[in-house]
Formats: C-alpha cells, sequence, structure tokens
C-alpha cells in the first residue's frame, strides 16, 4: 500500500526502484525481489496489465510511473466568495479530490485482498511413500525420497502437508491434493543402472493430475543427488500450489544448490 501512496504522491514521474526500497522500506535491507512482489500485488488488485498498463507503468531500467492523473478539466485555484458561490467551489475541490478517493479505495481493496490471501487455508496435501516398481535395488532410494520430500515439504508454511505411511488410507478424502511417485530402474547395455522417480500431484474432487514430472539419476549415485532432486520435487510442487512463495523458495534453494546432477523429463 505505501507503494502506491508514494507513487500516487508523485504522478507522471519515474520514481526509481532504489528511492521506493529506501522510502517504503525505510532504508532495511530487502531485495528488489520485494518490490516487483507488491507492484505485483497491487497491479492484481487494480486489475492492471503490465503490458497494457492503466494506472502503474513500468519503465525498463529506471523504475515505475504512475500514470493515472486527477481530472484536468479544470485547473484548481484558490475562489473567493465573490467569484464563486460555495457550492461551486466544493464542485471544484471535490472533482481534484477525485484521484485521491480512487487511490485510497484501491489501498482498502488491497488491504483486504492481503488479509483474504494471507488468512486463506494452505492447500492441503495427502503425501504417499513412493512405490518401488525396480525390485530390492531400489528399495532404500524409494525410502529416502518419501522421507526428505516429506520433511521439505512440512517445512513451508504456506502448504499443510500430511505424511502418510501406506500407499492408501482412505484419509486422502480429507485433503485437497494427493501427492504420489514412482521409482523404477532404467538398464541401458553397458551404462550403470538409472533410477526413474515419477512424481505427481492429484487434485482430489475432480481426479485431475495437475502436476506430473519424471526425474532422471543414477541409481548408485551419492546422496547428495537425493537431496537435490528431493529439492527439485519440493520446488516443483510448491511452484504449482503456490506461485508467488513457490518462486521465493525455488530461488532460495537453487542458489544453494549451484549445478545439479538431476536431469528432468517432463
Amino acid at each position: 500500500m505505501d507503494v502506491l501512496v508514494h507513487l500516487a504522491a508523485n504522478p507522471d514521474r519515474v520514481v526509481s526502484k532504489e528511492e521506493l526500497l529506501t522510502v517504503v522500506w525505510d532504508g532495511a535491507f530487502v531485495e528488489e525481489g520485494a518490490l516487483a512482489q507488491a507492484i505485483h500485488s497491487l497491479r492484481k488488485a487494480l486489475g492492471d496489465d503490465a503490458r497494457q498498463p492503466r494506472f502503474i507503468q513500468t519503465v525498463p531500467k529506471r523504475g515505475y510511473r504512475l500514470v493515472a492523473r486527477p481530472s484536468e478539466e479544470r485547473p484548481f485555484r484558490r475562489h473567493s466568495s465573490t467569484e464563486l458561490s460555495l457550492t461551486s467551489s466544493l464542485v471544484e475541490i471535490l472533482r481534484e479530490l477525485r484521484f485521491l478517493a480512487a487511490v485510497v479505495a484501491a489501498a482498502i481493496g488491497l488491504t483486504l485482498w492481503l488479509v483474504t490471501e494471507n488468512f486463506a487455508a494452505p492447500p492441503r496435501i495427502t503425501a504417499l511413500p513412493f512405490e518401488n516398481l525396480g525390485g530390492p535395488q531400489s528399495a532404500s532410494l524409494a525410502e529416502g525420497l518419501t522421507v526428505k520430500l516429506s520433511s521439505l515439504l512440512v517445512s513451508l508454511p504456506y502448504i499443510d502437508i500430511a505424511p502418510s505411511t501406506r500407499l492408501r488410507t482412505g484419509n486422502e478424502k480429507k485433503s485437497d491434493y494427493l501427492l504420489e511417485g514412482t521409482v523404477r530402474r532404467l538398464l541401458v547395455a553397458g551404462n550403470p543402472p538409472k533410477a526413474l522417480v515419477t512424481l505427481q500431484l492429484v487434485r482430489i474432487d475432480s481426479d485431475t493430475c495437475i502436476f506430473s514430472k519424471t526425474y532422471k539419476l543414477d541409481e548408485e549415485g551419492p546422496l547428495q543427488a537425493q537431496e537435490k532432486i528431493s529439492q527439485q520435487m519440493a520446488r516443483d510442487v510448491a511452484t504449482t500450489l503456490v506461485p508467488e512463495q513457490g518462486l521465493v523458495f525455488q530461488q532460495k534453494t537453487s542458489k544453494a544448490d549451484g549445478d545439479s546432477p538431476v536431469r528432468i523429463d517432463e
């Protein structure tokens, strides 16, 4: 909301990102992504389009500009009692305040939207253990991925995860989504065996698969590879369910991962 207020105080002027970060966050150290997220939320609340802006325009490499302006049908000036009646003066003043009223209304709408978003119940997932279809050689990998992926998803506050120790319990109907996966072996002559890990997310009420990927890694690879593939799966699930929060989680874990040996086949 403070971003909108500052832009409104500087209509038609390009306000730099540095200025907005300094004024709105009062000099506190925040990443530029926080400003981009604030602008995205404002546009969503205002029904604005970044490609054809009616309110907030992005000026590449410079900053942002509020393109909507107060009505300029008649310039504002002070009126004496001898020039205009009290009624005319009030009409003139109200015309000048029309834009401010629109800004206040947008700010209230944005506040209500943010409150709704913040207090909305997080999506609830029943996470089933990975089904081992690769025989005894893949058993430890299936168990390890089940534990690692569940622990990563449990740590995310915007997802309500309910790990299950059985493939089917009947309690899945209490959740919004069902997360299940399989582990298989890929044998190619002359090459070490590979593990194919398939993960899918199903919306329970409509029995619709909204996400599915297959990850490939060395079956006898280091535990670090299992950790990275678990992080990649957690990033994919979070981004699918809660795109904005999932992208933040993706950026953090991607920087920590570095170059990943995991190959993903969609």
